[in-house]
């Protein structure tokens, strides 16, 4: 047993493969691992527990890497030092800013230039991308302004590992030491690992599968593709990234001398409810276009001129759909490519048709209302009553 592939395209039920195989092999004793992004590890958990009984959810376990981390550092320890917050993390770059201005060629102290740094170093940390690689990489730059802009974001790196270290902890580094201490774990000694919902992973994440790979007894990972081969063009296949996915998981497998296991291919859909949507799925990033014969019932294209009428208009349908067809407003959910965009114009519209509205997406918790209010109250008195206080207060009774 060893690295095995499971894939198909959208809908053939990959998924429902895996948690299948978990439930027919769930009498052999084996700890069964179930590795999801952090935002599937709710619906997978459901899931789990709905298809197994009591002690087979025992057995199997959906985790996510974070919570890997936190168990391995648990069982051996190396998380001595304290971990830093997003907001502290912003503050000590804010404090480099500023003491290192005068060397700062293109990056002054702005609330801009903090954000980015944070989602710079995120990134550096993410593909383990270390001061010296940076270095190395600068040199070989010879594009000035490139080079320059370079320059700056290695020097605030660097300062900012230089008051990290030995003291915090970034929490972009908690996947970097879980690659390190992974070695004297038991965690994965003899398990069986699915790894599902990933489209790929950064450096840590393979270091971190490489490890696994090397103490389990079996690693199961899905794949949304139409085949496995990498020798097409990133322009012409939607699935081009996910064939280098599987080519890089290969590699993490043939680095630890673990065997490839034969493929299983899922060729039968079960998502799609209509053969309008099925025969789009089949034809729209397709060479060769089939026209769809039938006459198309269940498809429709709205022309808009702006996103105010594009969204009136799906009010107006959702109010059919619930008045005359039955459905009820937790059986309707909108897609869309921008909620930043569309957040505030919903929002009203729904008001207006009197619908119902829920918008995912993750607010700061300074956005609530009574957290504000809390807040307010807090700075009239330790700011001794300053009017700016107490009138900003006021705004929120």
């Amino acid at each position: 047993m060893g690295l095995r592939f499971i894939y198909g395209k959208a809908g053939t039920g990959k998924t429902t493969f895996c948690f299948n195989e978990i439930k027919n092999n769930i009498k052999n004793q084996e700890k069964i691992y179930i590795i999801t992004p952090e935002q599937f590890s709710y619906s997978a958990e459901r899931r789990l527990l709905e298809g197994l009984n009591e002690q087979a959810s025992i057995t199997a376990e959906v985790i996510n890497f974070n919570r890997i981390a936190s168990r391995v550092f648990t069982e051996v320890g190396g998380l001595n030092n304290i971990l830093i917050s997003k907001s502290s993390k912003a503050m000590l770059i804010y404090y480099i800013l500023e003491k290192e201005k005068r060397n700062l060629k293109f990056l002054a102290n702005s609330n801009d230039n903090i954000e980015l740094m944070v989602k710079e170093i995120t990134e550096l940390k993410k593909h383990n991308i270390t001061i010296q690689k940076l270095e190395e990489g600068i040199d070989q730059i010879s594009n000035p302004q490139l080079k320059e802009k370079l320059e700056d974001i290695k020097i605030i790196y660097k300062t900012y590992e230089n008051y990290m270290q030995n003291k915090f902890i970034d929490e972009e580094d908690i996947l970097t030491k879980l690659y390190s201490k992974l070695p004297e774990s038991k965690m994965f000694d003899n398990s069986i690992v699915y790894i599902d919902e990933f489209s790929g992973f950064t450096k840590q994440e393979y270091n971190i599968v490489t490890e696994i790979l090397k103490k389990a007894k079996q690693v199961n990972i899905t794949i949304c593709t139409d085949g496995l081969e990498d020798n097409t063009e990133k322009e012409n296949d939607i699935f081009y990234f996910n064939k280098i996915f599987k080519k890089l998981l290969t590699n993490c497998a043939q680095n630890v001398d673990k065997k490839q296991e034969k493929s299983i291919f899922l060729e039968k859909k079960h998502r799609f409810k209509n053969q309008e949507l099925k025969h789009l799925e089949e034809n729209i990033y397709s060479k060769k276009i089939v026209k769809y014969k039938s006459n198309n019932e269940n498809i429709k294209i709205f022309l808009a001129n702006n996103p105010y009428t594009e969204l009136e208009y799906v009010a107006q349908e959702i109010t059919k759909l619930t008045k005359e067809s039955g459905y009820r407003y937790n059986d309707i959910a909108i897609i869309t490519k921008d909620v930043e965009a569309t957040n505030n114009i919903a929002k009203a519209i729904f008001s207006k048709y009197n619908i119902p509205l829920f918008i995912d997406k993750k607010s700061e918790i300074t956005e609530n209302l009574s957290v504000k209010y809390i807040l307010s109250i807090l700075e009239i008195f330790s700011s001794n009553w300053k009017t700016e206080n107490v009138m900003n207060k006021t705004t929120y009774i």
